[in-house]
């Protein structure tokens, strides 16, 4: 039987991402080669495969050379999940690997017997009766056995899987390919100005507004820093915010760095800013990683899943999520004791290997949909980048 696997994920462009690889261009988050390699490895003369982005700059449509035919709908905003799903319908495929959490398309797979792999990097957070119905929607159609299995990525967002009533059973942690940093920790910055570094979505909800709104405070009370901001989303948004508090002058918005510029700027940082609030969808995000690998201390919320990850006085200085004032004086107390910088830095490579899991995102995929295949083998470009020394 001819196979066709349809790979859905929320935002993207699975074309763009290859032609710049192919030309030796640079991974804008890691494990992005590795991600694409494991889609395309699922190609072979009896199974094609479809890469559709719903999110992206431009709709676009292609048939690329590794045998995976990327379609980008050019979306932006809010995503026109009927639209999306009757897509899914006309592309008719035999097997979903569903890479976001899309609640009419789980109901349409099952009601026309669509096997599903779902592999999800998101967490499902409180809200009102609409946030808690959905919710259980989601999880009646996850727990159908047309679902074979449900991943996300790190055990806390597993974990937030079960609370909304997914089955144990079927839900498995997995993680990108990781490598251990070599990299010495750093000594206390005994410097006029502290180097900031915060990377991610350009998104309130991330706790930009509230980073801005810190430095506001700091600088009242004497204290200079200095911010460098990586990301994309409404940065017009947060510059105005900067000038209305009077620090345009020292945050620098460097739009989307590649994945490599943006862990070598965490490395040349004396702190980096993981200010999620908690009606942020967080799964595990990757700058938990690099931050912990470039050595350099965490300021970071208690968002639910940073829970055991980020340990204030351990792994991170922890503060109140979307308290601009509580970031701020977190800022100040990390300033104000040099030993406790330098263990944060030294504590960094035994937080990172407590995050290791053994199940690589790519071998869940090719257990579930391909099991014939035999274990997964991709080039070695899919490592992800080393750090600045």
């Amino acid at each position: 039987m001819n196979r066709h696997i349809l790979v859905l994920q929320y935002a993207g462009n699975f074309a763009e991402a290859f032609w710049r690889l192919h030309a030796g261009g640079a991974e804008n988050y890691a494990a992005q080669a590795y991600s694409l390699d494991s889609v395309a490895a699922l190609v072979d003369p009896a199974t094609r495969v479809t890469s559709v982005c719903c999110l992206s700059a431009q709709a676009d449509d292609q048939l690329l050379p590794n045998g995976v035919r990327s379609i980008a709908l050019g979306l932006s905003g809010t995503v026109d999940t009927r639209l999306v799903s009757r897509l899914v319908d006309d592309l008719r495929p035999t097997h979903l690997l569903l890479r976001t959490p899309m609640l009419r398309v789980l109901v349409s797979a099952r009601r026309q017997g669509i096997p599903v792999v779902a592999t999800f990097a998101d967490s499902f957070v409180k809200g009102g009766l609409l946030a808690r119905l959905r919710r259980r929607a989601l999880a009646r159609e996850l727990n159908d056995p047309n679902v074979l299995v449900v991943g996300n990525h790190g055990r806390n967002a597993c974990r937030n899987l079960e609370s909304i009533g997914v089955r144990p059973e079927k839900v498995v942690p997995w993680d990108w390919p990781q490598v251990s940093s070599q990299l010495p920790p750093k000594r206390y910055p005994d410097a006029a100005e502290w180097k900031l570094v915060y990377a991610g979505l350009m998104d309130p909800r991330k706790g930009v507004g509230d980073i801005i709104e810190a430095i506001a405070l700091l600088r009242r009370d004497g204290v200079r820093v200095r911010l460098q901001c990586f990301g994309s989303g409404a940065v017009g948004e947060f510059r105005r915010l900067a000038a209305a508090g009077g620090v345009e002058d020292c945050i620098d918005f460097a739009g989307q760095g590649t994945n490599s510029v943006v862990c070598d700027a965490m490395r040349r940082a004396d702190v980096v800013l993981i200010p999620s609030r908690h009606s942020y969808s967080e799964g595990l995000p990757l700058t938990i990683y690099e931050a912990f690998r470039s050595r350099t201390p965490i300021v970071g919320s208690d968002h639910p899943m940073f829970d055991g990850i980020l340990v204030d006085g351990v792994s991170a200085m922890v503060f109140r999520a979307g308290d601009p004032a509580a970031l701020a004086r977190a800022l100040r107390a990390l300033q104000a004791n040099p030993q406790a910088y330098e263990a944060l830095s030294r504590n960094a490579q035994a937080s990172w290997q407590g995050l290791q899991i053994a199940t690589r995102w790519g071998d869940l995929v090719r257990q579930w949909l391909a099991p014939a295949m035999g274990p997964l083998e991709l080039s070695p470009r899919t490592n992800p980048p080393g750090l600045l020394a």
